[in-house]
């Protein structure tokens, strides 16, 4: 059975996600993903000459492989239009950013420091956007923090030409969300979030609920966020993983004018008995190939995701792993920034992602995705290890 057709403008070729094959289609810019065993037969047919065609054929020559059943506009079309889900034709901003790239470098940011810290010391000139994490209410739905100090920071980031939103959740668990989803109180929640963004000049949201807190209603709030957000000319965005794509329906996704793809925690301190890389190039291009070829997200709608910070592992697999910035890991070990891991002080290995890694997902993000997302900014190192720097001299090269 086929599992998704989408469109995708794209030279014809084969890939492979998990045990499926991916074919492209030239001209219609379609794709069908096949299973294991319509993997092993579609080298039979010959070129189709549309995407019609090739779902004609796939039933005549293997009429045990049912075509899931989609509207006539998915298979035919080979561009996005507005009510396919995960299909949307993409809002004007999503297309420009900070210079003449359309390349997005999106760089989470601490809300205290952005409150305390001298903005003149803030990357600007090398951001399009910034998300603030994270601004959360109290159980009841309000936000009491004053953020009148933030005022000075916006203003500078939209003199540089960048925007600025607040991220909300975060990490971990937060049973109050749990409540403040639901139908009786969605409306509260959307319409004070939506207050601070008007009264402080934020230019949109950031969804980053993850596990647990992705319930039954997410789907609901996402949508009346969106609305929300939108007749205010505002944006909505979300932090989304791979190890929660269960929970993702595609009309929540198809909500967000983009979202960054966390490619990173594939293992961690959580599970010392896994040591091990937790940010390879390999599995950024399985992630952000979930979210297009699967999930038929387009991909001037993601950017892909990339750690400013290591894990370390080690000596033996009851040892409670350790965390570092790579900004500390450069200025403790020598040269670090030329590889991805490292033996340090008692028998740990230390795994990031150094210069080469980060300009080859650079690369990779500019070829399957639309930007680039950092966690987080202040992990950095600085001068010549900066991977915010590469990250910037590779999106400008041609």
């Amino acid at each position: 059975m086929a599992e998704k057709v989408y469109r995708r403008a794209s030279a014809v070729e084969e890939t492979t996600v998990g045990e499926r094959a991916v074919l492209y289609h030239s001209g219609s810019g379609a794709a069908v993903v096949l299973n294991p065993t319509a993997s092993l037969l579609w080298k039979r047919l010959e070129t189709p000459a549309d995407a019609g065609t090739l779902s004609r054929l796939l039933h005549e020559r293997f009429p045990d492989i049912e075509l899931e059943r989609l509207r006539s506009d998915t298979l035919a079309a080979p561009r996005p239009e507005p009510g396919c889900p995960g299909l949307q034709a993409l809002p004007a901003e999503a297309q420009t950013s900070n210079g003449a790239s359309a390349f997005r470098i999106v760089g989470y940011y601490s809300l205290q420091s952005a409150m305390t810290i001298d903005s003149n010391n803030v990357p600007f000139s090398k951001l399009t956007h910034i998300n603030l994490y994270f601004l959360n209410p109290d159980s009841s739905g309000k936000f009491t923090q004053d953020l009148s100090a933030l005022v000075p920071f916006i203003r500078t980031a939209h003199g540089e030409n960048v925007k600025v939103l607040a991220s909300i959740a975060g990490g971990g668990k937060h049973p109050y969300y749990t409540g403040l989803l639901k139908d009786d109180s969605r409306a509260m929640l959307i319409n004070n979030l939506l207050s601070i963004v008007l009264q402080y000049d934020l230019d949109g949201i950031d969804v980053d609920l993850e596990g647990s807190d992705i319930d039954e209603n997410y789907e609901k709030f996402v949508v009346d966020l969106a609305t929300s957000l939108h007749q205010h000319k505002k944006l909505i965005t979300a932090a989304v993983a791979i190890f929660y794509k269960e929970d993702y329906t595609d009309k929540a996704l198809a909500q967000y004018d983009f979202m960054n793809v966390m490619s990173y925690d594939h293992t961690g301190p959580w599970a010392p008995e896994k040591p091990g890389p937790h940010s390879t190039y390999e599995q950024a291009e399985e992630d952000l190939a979930y979210f297009k070829m699967v999930r038929g997200i387009p991909k001037e709608k993601l950017t892909l995701g990339v750690p400013f910070y290591g894990y370390g592992f080690g000596p033996d697999l009851t040892t409670p792993a350790i965390s570092m910035d790579y900004g500390e890991i450069t200025s403790q070990f020598p040269a670090a920034e030329l590889t991805d891991q490292l033996d340090i002080q008692g028998g740990r290995v230390m795994y990031y992602n150094g210069i080469p890694t980060i300009k080859k997902k650079t690369l990779l993000a500019k070829k399957e995705a639309s930007g680039i997302m950092i966690w987080q900014l202040s992990g950095d190192a600085p001068g010549a290890k900066s991977l915010l720097n590469v990250i910037n001299e590779v999106a400008v090269e041609k």
